[in-house]
This record gives structure tokens, C-alpha cells and sequence, in this order.
């Protein structure tokens, strides 16, 4: 006599679907946390990024009788130079200042901010962009960089930036050397926008928290770096082309 197997009890749609919609509830609720942890990592490694770019930085001030590159000046514009030779953004960086910081141990990749997803993607077209400058992630403030033509984009006052940039007496107060600025668009409402940067590429503002700013990170002359929060950021800087641009650090 043959004993009959039991039968096994299969799930039914409806459980199926309890089950699906409560899946469904908890990736919902991990998801953002995930994002969020993720975050937190790039602004990290941003930060390493800064921190390493700062050191070299300094240990070029080191070498060349205390003073950081200024990009008017020999070796970096040379007279005859093309008009292009620095870029035209602040974030173009002249082959002649990125040559020499290699010396001081930057890799390309030191000089893209985790968080610039588009960018990192086209890391190589940018970097190699033109036979004259890279493009990188980050704004720089040293004296003369590309794009930037007015004092009043430093974080110190004119007369500060004067005597410094001049080499006659430094700084009274530590300054920002690098920053994730934060860049806006004038939409045609007269709001600013940051989700989407209309420039040569399209781009996004880094750190984003949905599609407003969450803060920026920035390394400063006595090498600390500093997360700032986007309530504490001024408006700096703008242009007039294109859309308006405006820059918060």
C-alpha cells in the first residue's frame, strides 16, 4: 500500500501580494537611508580629495619662497601667451599649474569631487579638453584663476587679496584655497536653480539634497577642511553668461 505524499501548502495571490507590498514598504524606507550613507561617504572622500590637494598646495608655497601660485604671473601666463592659456571657468586649471603640482603627488582623479557624477564619467575628456588647461570639479581661489576678475570672490577684503596676491605681506586671516562652490541659474521666474548647470557641459551643483544644495566642502590655508552647510554660504561671485550664473561658497 502506498502511502500518498503530503501535499505541500502553496502561497495564494493574495498572500503573494501582502508579501510583494510589504518588500515594497521597506525598500522604500532603506532606499534614502542608503542614499544617505552614501552621501555622507563621497563628502569623505571629497574631503580627502581637498586635503590632498592643500598639501600640495603648501608644499609648493614651501618651495617657491612662501607663496601660492598665482596665475598672472610666470611660470603659469608667460607673455604671448594665447587667452585660453588658463581656461575661462574657475574650475580650468592650467596644464602648467596641474604639471607642476604632479611633482607634490596629484593624480587626476584627486581633482574630481565624487559627488560630480557627470563630470567623473567624462573625467578624461575633461582632463584632456585642451592643449592648454583641464577642466576639474572644484572652484579655486588662488590669485588669477580663469573666469575670475573680481577681489571681492575671495574671502578676504581687497586690500588683503592686494597684499597678498603681491607677496608683500600674507594674509591676516586663513582663506579658502579650494571649495565644492556651490553654482546656481537664474530661471526665467527670477529663482535660482541647482538641480541642472548650463555651461559648456551639463553639470550638476555637488551635494545635492534632492535639488537644493546641502553644503560644500572647502580646504583652507592652514590645511583643515571644512564641511559648510548651504545655510552659511554666501553668495560670492556671478556672472552674467549663461543663465546668470551664480557662485556660493
Amino acid at each position: 500500500m502506498k502511502v500518498q505524499p503530503a501535499k505541500r501548502k502553496a502561497f495564494t495571490l493574495i498572500e503573494l501580494l501582502v508579501v510583494i507590498s510589504i518588500l515594497g514598504i521597506l525598500a522604500g524606507m532603506l532606499l534614502p537611508v542608503l542614499s544617505r550613507a552614501k552621501e555622507k561617504a563621497r563628502i569623505i572622500q571629497c574631503k580627502n580629495n581637498l586635503k590632498n590637494i592643500g598639501l600640495a598646495l603648501t608644499l609648493y608655497a614651501d618651495d617657491s619662497e612662501g607663496r601660492y601660485p598665482d596665475m598672472r604671473k610666470p611660470p603659469f601666463r608667460k607673455e604671448g601667451d594665447p587667452e585660453e592659456v588658463c581656461g575661462y571657468w574657475p574650475w580650468d586649471l592650467s596644464r602648467r599649474l596641474t604639471d607642476r603640482l604632479e611633482r607634490y603627488g596629484l593624480e587626476q582623479k584627486l581633482y574630481f569631487c565624487p559627488s560630480a557624477q557627470a563630470m567623473l564619467k567624462d573625467m578624461s575628456n575633461r582632463w584632456e579638453l585642451s592643449p592648454f588647461f583641464r577642466v576639474n570639479s572644484y572652484m579655486w581661489l588662488i590669485p588669477g584663476i580663469a573666469g575670475v576678475t573680481n577681489e571681492n570672490c575671495w574671502v578676504f577684503t581687497p586690500e588683503e587679496h592686494r597684499r597678498w596676491a603681491v607677496g608683500t605681506q600674507p594674509p591676516t586671516r586663513f582663506i579658502p584655497l579650494l571649495t565644492d562652490a556651490i553654482i546656481g541659474q537664474r530661471n526665467p521666474d527670477n529663482t535660482l536653480r541647482y538641480d541642472i548647470i548650463y555651461g559648456d557641459n551639463i553639470d550638476k551643483t555637488t551635494h545635492l539634497k534632492g535639488n537644493m544644495p546641502a553644503g560644500a566642502n572647502q580646504v583652507f590655508t592652514d590645511g583643515r577642511v571644512e564641511w559648510l552647510s548651504w545655510g552659511i554660504l554666501k553668495e560670492r561671485y556671478y556672472w552674467v553668461r549663461p543663465n546668470d550664473t551664480r557662485f556660493h561658497f
